[in-house]
């Protein structure tokens, strides 16, 4: 029986239709990183959630409860007194909008301005700590409450002396307008000139109150912003979110308090090498939990158009340029507020601006990890300092050029989160019993 024509045609297309060519292999070289990304992504979480699964399996069989909740209720203890203070946080912000306000108008002159705006920060930072110290709350409500009050003091920041410095260069160039209104600009050149233009008048209560709410830290007089708000997009962003936290308790509950118990009894170089995975594994459910899911839901919500939380760290060949990538919110306002103030104000070298950096961030980190957890044991100040000879040792063009960069930044982030879990658990339990 004769074939039809159609089918020929289709037979012979396909016989021809692979060309051998000079490709590199997909993995090496991928011409879309979505190619890979996506697929390894799925791929991860399904493995993770079975291993889950396996383990809620292996308790009811031991006859033990599925998923222990009392630790759950006590993480999550005191959230209405963090919505409180949060609240109050945010009121006393406006603060510093009624200053810059006042200044404009020369209403206070800028030596008070300064005195009234540094008082204000004084309180902003002492009372939500004492009250994180002193009230009833659990771990995680005293982090939130320290985390919150940490970003709005960098948001307050970054508006009062980004409107300062602003004001201050159109002022200094007031003279030179005549001078440039003879000159002919491009409309390249005029964007250019325009881009940071201060105009007293876009600093509204609005805008204000937008910024607070805005996943920034950085103040600027416009965003990008979107058309509309997706819903489901919304939606899916809270669906992945809880999901991510879930399997971090899991995590905690399932790997991280057993191995914290035997910490106690057991050889501190077995236990990091079983804290290992976990830690990272912990790490990277909070990262994709906040800086992924929260920040892309919030900025969906109020339709912020500029999505860049976060760059491809993970592919960091070395330390600096993971710090640069991996919290790209954090990077911005300490590029601008330490990094570039302390030079250009201050008088700073470069190297010991980049200390300053490292110094002031540390002390940051330091300080939430010690409300959170009522005692000061710098590991986490100690371990970010540390990392500046791994910064230079990652540099050398062999380390970096090789790939071993990559390696060496992973294997420091795995035993690094490790040993710094160990040696806050360490202390924790034996102030706090474990079995309370």
């Amino acid at each position: 029986m004769e074939k039809p024509k159609e089918e020929k045609k289709f037979i012979q297309k396909m016989k021809y239709r692979h060309a051998f060519q000079s490709r590199p292999s997909m993995i090496e070289e991928a011409p879309n990183p979505r190619t890979i990304s996506t697929g390894a992504r799925n791929l991860g979480m399904v493995l993770l959630i079975l291993v889950f699964v396996e383990k809620i399996v292996s308790n009811v069989e031991k006859g033990e409860p599925m998923v222990d909740l009392h630790l759950l209720f006590h993480l999550t203890s005191g959230l209405i007194s963090v919505l409180f203070i949060t609240f109050i946080m945010t009121v006393w912000c406006f603060n510093i909008f009624f200053i810059e306000k006042l200044l404009i108008k020369e209403v206070i002159s800028e030596k008070i301005a300064y005195i009234v705006y540094s008082i204000s920060q004084i309180i902003l930072f002492s009372v939500p700590t004492y009250f994180a110290l002193t009230w009833n709350l659990s771990i995680v409500s005293r982090g939130s409450v320290s985390l919150q009050m940490a970003v709005y003091l960098m948001k307050t920041h970054s508006f009062f002396f980004t409107n300062r410095k602003r004001i201050k260069k159109k002022m200094n160039n007031e003279p030179e307008k005549k001078k440039n209104e003879e000159k002919k600009e491009t409309k390249e050149e005029e964007a250019k000139s325009t881009k940071y233009k201060y105009e007293p008048s876009k600093n509204t209560v609005q805008h204000f109150t937008l910024f607070l709410l805005y996943p920034t830290l950085v103040y600027e007089q416009e965003y990008p912003r979107t058309k509309k708000r997706s819903w489901k997009s919304i939606a899916k962003y809270l669906s992945l979110m809880i999901g991510s936290f879930f399997l971090l308790y899991l995590n905690i509950n399932y790997f991280m308090i057993p191995a914290f118990k035997e910490a106690l009894e057991k050889n501190f170089i077995r236990i990091m090498i079983k804290l290992a995975v976990p830690s990272v594994l912990s790490w990277l459910l909070l990262f994709f939990g906040v800086f992924h899911c929260l920040l892309n839901l919030i900025a969906e919500f109020f339709m912020f158009a500029d999505r860049k939380f976060y760059s491809d760290w993970w592919n960091a060949k070395t330390f600096d340029e993971f710090w640069n990538k991996w919290n790209t919110l954090v990077y911005e306002w300490f590029h601008r507020h330490i990094y570039l103030d302390s030079m250009t104000d201050m008088n700073i070298p470069r190297p010991l601006a980049m200390v300053l950096v490292f110094l002031v961030s540390a002390l940051w980190h330091e300080f939430i990890i010690s409300t959170s957890f009522l005692f000061f044991r710098p590991y986490m100040a100690a371990s970010m300092m540390g990392q500046f000879s791994v910064i230079y040792f990652t540099k050398i063009p062999f380390i970096r050029d090789s790939g071993l960069g990559n390696i060496v930044l992973w294997l420091c982030l795995t035993v690094g989160q490790s040993i710094v879990y160990i040696g806050y658990s360490l202390f924790y339990f034996s102030k706090f019993p474990i079995q309370n």
